[in-house]
């Protein structure tokens, strides 16, 4: 049965993580648009059918959701550049192990559509070669919304994360990052 999750999914980032979340959401009617600056990756993503279609930035920005699933160094400068360039209802929300950085970001930017999260999921082995449907099964991804982050989002990244099969955690970001 088809889920309840908009028909376009954007994923930024086409590694482990990133091409388990494509390989997890996928579903007869939903588009995945998935973007890595890195060609190879991109490429094993696609043909691993992690994504339906590679695009730019701004093709992933366009989806209805869109997961940022970069290393966290550069998370905040990613996530910063894909909210300019998404659409006004599209709920964008991160992958990165460290929140506070992200979390300051999120409440300094005032942005209601962006939730910050993170899957604890994954293994020693990187690359959308080693990406997995089932990565995500039982395991915890935690949210760490701000006071800008608007309910909606929050549901709409939750009922994502529930596609994946994993369970939704509420957490502030200074307690996930101890």
């Amino acid at each position: 049965m088809p889920s309840e999750l908009p028909s376009t999914i954007g994923i930024v980032g086409l590694g482990l993580i990133g091409g388990s979340i494509g390989l997890a959401l996928r579903e007869p009617g939903r588009r995945i648009i998935g973007h890595d600056p890195n060609e190879k990756a991109a490429k094993t993503a696609r043909d691993r059918l992690c994504v339906d279609v590679l695009g730019s930035l701004e093709d992933a920005a366009s989806a209805d959701v869109v997961f940022v699933a970069v290393p966290p160094d550069v998370t905040v400068d990613v996530v910063e550049r894909t909210m300019t360039l998404a659409g006004e209802n599209t709920v964008v929300t991160d992958c990165a192990s460290v929140k506070n950085e992200v979390a300051a970001w999120a409440t300094k930017s005032k942005s209601a559509r962006f939730v910050p999260g993170h899957p604890m999921a994954g293994h020693e082995k990187g690359g959308a070669e080693y990406a997995s449907a089932w990565m995500f099964r039982g395991a915890r991804w935690v949210l760490t919304p701000v006071k800008p982050t608007a309910t909606a989002a929050v549901r709409t990244v939750e009922a994502a994360v529930k596609a994946m099969g994993a369970t939704p955690v509420r957490v502030e970001a200074q307690a996930h990052d101890r």
